[in-house]
């Protein structure tokens, strides 16, 4: 059943997440975003992304219900025959070690159930973290191309009004001149 919910997963590189932030000359995981249009793309699979978060966590939860359910359904059935061993006169009679058996196996039975419903659990986690992992992905790479494009973007006009001023500057000194209008 994990792949049901891997199936329509974009793939995760693991590991620990990126924490979402933009550092300079940092290309995200994903790649470079080049282009408003890749922007757009990337945050359309971001988007797309989003939307299945519900329905992962949905899934998962309705996994863990179906195990609760039969795990109660289990236990249930070893009290009523743990209330007959009691009620039993001679511990020793075969119909008494009958029930005795049953009740030893529906707890064996009960016990796995359990045992499934834990590693079910863990690979829910774990398909639920990736899908997160995945969405700080986009989340990184978005916040990069930004920071990116606002970069050349303050490039640009600083050597456009180094131009219009009638002086040439070198991208250094027009890098120091945006630097010094957006600082002052």
């Amino acid at each position: 059943w994990p792949m049901a919910y891997r199936q329509n997963a974009p793939a995760s590189g693991g590991g620990s997440g990126s924490g979402a932030m933009s550092m300079p000359n940092r290309q995200g995981k994903m790649g470079t975003v080049s282009s408003a249009q890749d922007l757009s793309e990337k945050l359309e699979e971001f988007q797309t992304g989003m939307s299945k978060m519900p329905q992962v966590i949905t899934r998962c939860l309705q996994m863990i219900r179906m195990f609760d359910t039969k795990v109660d359904d289990a236990r249930s059935l070893i009290r009523k025959e743990s209330e007959h061993y009691a009620m039993a006169k001679d511990p020793n009679a075969a119909s008494t070690i009958e029930i005795k058996t049953r009740i030893d196996s529906k707890q064996t039975a009960c016990l796995d159930l359990c045992e499934q419903k834990e590693a079910n659990a863990l690979q829910c986690v774990d398909v639920v973290t990736s899908e997160l992992q995945n969405l700080e992905d986009y989340i990184a790479n978005i916040d990069e191309s930004l920071f990116t494009n606002m970069e050349a973007e303050e490039e640009a006009s600083a050597a456009a009004s180094s131009r219009a001023a009638g002086g040439a500057m070198t991208r250094p000194a027009a890098a120091a001149a945006a630097a010094a209008a957006a600082g002052g």
